[in-house]
């Protein structure tokens, strides 16, 4: 290949480089990382770099009782130069772009390098490898090389060098030994000599088990967790692999779902469907494809982030030979004459990740009109982090962990608001006692939306996070808007004692009493401006829902210009324990834009809001707002900024 193209796949390597890892930058400086991952694996990276093994607390006692990657064991030699969570994000940017490397090689022996050029952007905007990019930092990125690696060497028939990538693929994750099994099973069709499906075979067949028996040993329930997602079939291994073949109609009819054919649509779109025309070339696939449909992921979450990697370098693969295969006429589509077919499966190239990226990324439907709750200010999350000790041992929710990653013990809030331990209904129990919790309230949202049941041993998720403050002695020291800071020194915020109550706005026994006092609170020290409310809130009967919320609207010539909702009783109580006729202080501290300057009105809402969890463009994790129940509204006057 010559000089001027490599230097062309250089500059468009760089230029996807420079693009995500500016993105990524942001988004961690802006606390996005909120899907548990980066901070599960900067945890134990640190850990590997400290002389602690795999310890993560997240995932107590081992990060091997979640995966068995070996490949981060080379990664903490690097985290030792820089200990930071974007080392690994920009680290996971480096490989992918470094995946054209092989697939330029594999389009040039194909096709041409003009060719070469056009496969590489493609490949560059796909919205699989932009959602993996972005959607926090996961060892399947690390597969997608040595798997194009592996195509250029079976493509050669270099025997030695494919072995080599295929035991580097085995220990990225312990279930590409199914993928390895795949590249057996292809060798085996093709006919090449024994050695070639042979070792592949023992490697799977050998890696396999080893890798189980690992995980099994270093998880704390003893089992691999992971087999709940195919708990329909079974509580073992052997019970679900003979499920099949026991009830083969109870079989087939969960796995031909509308979840499952949603996902293959969305693995076959952005390549328009041209792998079907070289089929042969998915074999090594074929037993991840059925781990997926036995499954039955949700398209719209599978396809946004890093789960769909196994499959793309053997997609990519099948569409360059099907592409070949219509340029020459080998391919005949219906009774087109070559140049039409060519002609056509060009516009399917070009077409097709344009489509596909209006579906799943990174364009997705602009025009959906879809609403979100604003998230929380950035400036109170760093004002909280500033306030932990790098000896701490923490509690805080999703949002945090990564920042907060490089200590021995660090704990997630949404097990202890689930109240069981990952994909189990083992309880969950802190490893250890706590320093100190950092709570953002407003992830109490995200929490209700991702899990609609929390009633677990008789309390609710509220209740729990309620109790682990009470018996860690844990209370407020600080708090920053929808951000608290618990400390054993702090003090509780106190409950008003009940008082005659003006119950207008009152409405389905939840109301704002008396008057609610708002005021705006320069905080020089914190270099932003607040709006600051003081108030009572009542309830005339119990109520059971978990979340009522207060949410506050800043508007100007009936224009709303700024709104934030605040969880109801936020410090204090689970609702299903608030008392009534009893008043509860109204304590809100929000953050403001800067851009605010003027008078503005001001409007409290009582809502209760319904919807759910979904990943935003940008590949964090933010609540919809699907229906809005208001039940009550006051006017508090006017505000001036």
């Amino acid at each position: 290949m010559s000089r001027r193209t490599w230097i062309i796949v250089g500059l468009l390597m760089s230029v996807f480089i420079a693009v995500i890892g500016a993105i990524q930058w942001w988004k961690y400086a802006t606390f996005g990382y909120n899907g548990l991952d980066l901070g599960i694996y900067t945890q134990t990276v640190w850990s590997l770099a400290h002389g602690h093994g795999f310890a993560s607390s997240i995932h107590d006692p081992s990060y091997l009782g979640d995966h068995a990657e070996a490949w981060l064991i080379p990664i903490s030699w690097l985290y030792h130069i820089w200990e930071s969570p974007l080392l690994l994000l920009w680290l996971q940017t480096i490989v992918l772009a470094s995946a054209v490397i092989p697939l330029a090689k594999i389009v040039r022996r194909t096709l041409n390098e003009r060719a070469v050029v056009i496969a590489t952007t493609l490949f560059l905007l796909h919205p699989c490898i932009y959602n993996a990019g972005l959607y926090e930092f996961h060892g399947l990125v690390f597969a997608v090389p040595i798997l194009l690696w592996s195509i250029w060497w079976y493509s050669e028939r270099h025997w030695a060098p494919w072995t080599i990538s295929l035991v580097a693929l085995a220990i990225t994750r312990e279930d590409m030994p199914f993928v390895i099994a795949g590249w057996a099973l292809l060798a085996c069709i093709e006919q090449r000599t024994r050695r070639w499906w042979i070792v592949a075979a023992l490697i799977a067949l050998t890696w396999f088990p080893i890798a189980q028996t690992i995980i099994r040993s270093a998880n704390h329930d003893g089992v691999y967790k992971y087999l709940a997602f195919y708990g329909w079939m079974g509580n073992s291994l052997p019970e679900i692999m003979t499920f099949p073949f026991r009830h083969p109609l109870v079989f087939l009819s969960q796995i031909i779902s509308l979840n499952n054919f949603g996902t293959i649509l969305g693995l076959l779109a952005p390549v328009g469907f041209l792998p079907l025309l070289r089929g042969k070339k998915l074999w090594p696939v074929v037993f991840i494809t059925l781990q997926l449909l036995i499954g039955n992921a949700q398209p719209g979450t599978f396809l946004r982030i890093h789960y769909t990697l196994p499959f793309l370098p053997f997609l990519i693969w099948a569409s360059i030979e099907a592409y070949a295969g219509l340029r020459s006429g080998e391919i005949r589509l219906w009774k087109l004459s070559p140049m039409v077919a060519r002609l056509l499966g060009t516009s399917i190239i070009i077409i097709s990740p344009i489509y596909a990226s209006l579906i799943m990324g990174p364009a997705e439907w602009p025009w959906s009109g879809i609403r979100r709750e604003p998230g929380t200010d950035v400036r109170t999350l760093q004002a909280a982090v500033n306030n932990i000790k790098p000896d701490d041992r923490v509690l805080t929710s999703f949002s945090l962990l990564p920042n907060l990653a490089n200590r021995p013990s660090l704990y997630s809030l949404n097990y202890i608001y689930l109240g069981r331990r990952q994909y189990s209904e083992i309880p969950y129990h802190l490893p250890t006692d706590v320093d100190v919790a950092v709570i953002d309230w407003q992830q109490l949202y995200e929490f209700q939306y991702i899990y609609r049941t929390t009633i677990f041993e008789h309390r609710s998720g509220i209740q729990r996070i309620t109790n682990a403050l009470d018996e860690q002695g844990l209370q407020p020291v600080s708090s920053y808007g929808t951000v608290t800071v618990y400390r054993r020194d702090g003090t509780r915020s106190p409950v008003v004692t009940p008082t005659a109550s003006n119950q207008e706005s009152r409405y389905d026994k939840i109301s704002l009493v008396g008057e609610l006092q708002p005021s705006v609170v320069p905080h020089t020290e914190l270099g932003w401006t607040s709006l600051s409310v003081r108030g009572t809130w009542n309830i005339t009967d119990p109520v059971q829902d978990e979340y009522f919320s207060i949410r506050y609207v800043l508007s100007k010539n009936n224009i709303a210009v700024w709104q934030q909702a605040v969880v109801l009783g936020q410090m204090s109580q689970p609702s299903s324990e608030w008392q009534p006729n009893t008043n509860h202080e109204v304590i809100d501290d929000l953050p403001l834009p800067e851009k605010l300057s003027g008078t503005y009105e001001l409007r409290a809402d009582i809502i209760q809001p319904r919807g759910r969890y979904r990943l935003n463009r940008l590949r964090t994790f933010r609540p919809i707002i699907d229906t809005e129940k208001i039940l009550g509204s006051r006017s508090l006057g006017s505000v001036s900024i």
